[in-house]
């Protein structure tokens, strides 16, 4: 058995309507979460328990059961209240997104336009877009400066420097060993060599350095090829 609210005629569980005074209880109450009595919509308070019913809980528009602030799901009927309900902006009762008018207090509800909707939104994809694009410009910049310090560095320097010493030595040696013979055309040989592999460790360094920057640089340019095809293209 429950008590009506509005003339305190005992009922069936199931009754919807009070047949004393005609009071639709189903539609025109909730049941206090706190001692399980059938309080009107609307009571801040339980007047049998005296739970603060509205700082603590909210009214599932489903099924009316009350549930505690800050639940997602109504525990009762399942209903997504997260995501397919709002608050009246007028008396801060919780309603179906899709209402128009809040059935609480008769609150218009301000319906946004869906071409505004769509504004809306495209006007935050071109936002992002803009954004990612910036991001890969900046990133294409920094690997080009990057492959341009990789050939203006000291030790690139020092390594192609020394590279030309060393082939005018190899030249210079090999010319040397040709003019003379015996044991100073092989000692002249023997410097040729040694100038030779020195060569080859400078250039081993050099085309690292080069490589490093070929590698730096096509990747600045995929970046803005992929920005180009794909991000800044208008859809």
């Amino acid at each position: 058995m429950k008590v009506c609210p509005e003339c305190k005629n005992e009922v069936e569980d199931n009754i919807e309507i009070c047949p004393e005074c005609g009071y639709e209880i189903s539609k025109e109450t909730i049941i206090c979460p706190e001692c399980n009595n059938i309080v009107k919509k609307g009571v801040k308070t339980c007047p049998e328990c005296g739970y603060e019913i509205s700082k603590e809980t909210i009214i599932c528009p489903e099924c009316n059961n009350v549930v505690d602030k800050g639940v997602k799901t109504c525990p009762e009927c399942g209903y997504d209240i997260a995501h397919r309900t709002l608050v009246c902006p007028e008396c801060n009762g919780i309603i179906r997104r899709e209402l128009k008018t809040c059935p609480n207090c008769g609150y218009e509800i301000p319906q946004e336009d869906m071409k505004d909707k769509v504004l809306k939104l495209k006007q935050s994809v071109l936002k992002n877009k803009k954004q990612t694009r910036i991001v890969a410009y900046i990133i294409a910049v920094f690997m080009f400066v990057i492959a341009i310090s990789r050939l203006n560095n000291s030790d690139y320097k020092f390594y192609k420097e020394h590279y030309s010493e060393c082939e005018l030595g190899y030249q210079s040696a090999i010319i040397s060993s040709q003019v003379y013979s015996g044991y100073f055309a092989s000692s002249y040989k023997q410097i040729a060599s040694t100038y030779k592999d020195m060569m080859n460790e400078d250039q081993a360094k050099i085309n690292s350095y080069r490589i490093q920057a070929v590698v730096l640089i096509i990747i600045g340019i995929m970046i803005i090829i992929f920005e180009r095809k794909y991000i800044g293209r208008e859809n």
